[in-house]
């Protein structure tokens, strides 16, 4: 994924929508839901380290 920044100086944002059943287990009937919103979760975690130095932010929504 190639996520571009600015070089204005001017911050950007990610917004993605997790869910707290990315980490804390839920029902066994949902396991799929649950296994996606993990992915995206590490997938959120990756991308704020990898841009700490940029003027893009990872800001991760977990509703319940």
């Amino acid at each position: 994924m190639t996520v571009p920044c600015k070089s204005e100086g001017k911050s950007s944002f990610l917004i993605p929508i997790s869910s707290l059943l990315a980490i804390v287990p839920g029902k066994a009937e949902i396991a799929n839901y649950n296994a996606t919103k993990a992915a995206l979760h590490a997938v959120c975690i990756a991308l704020h380290k990898s841009l700490k130095d940029t003027h893009v932010h990872v800001m991760e929504i977990m509703p319940p």
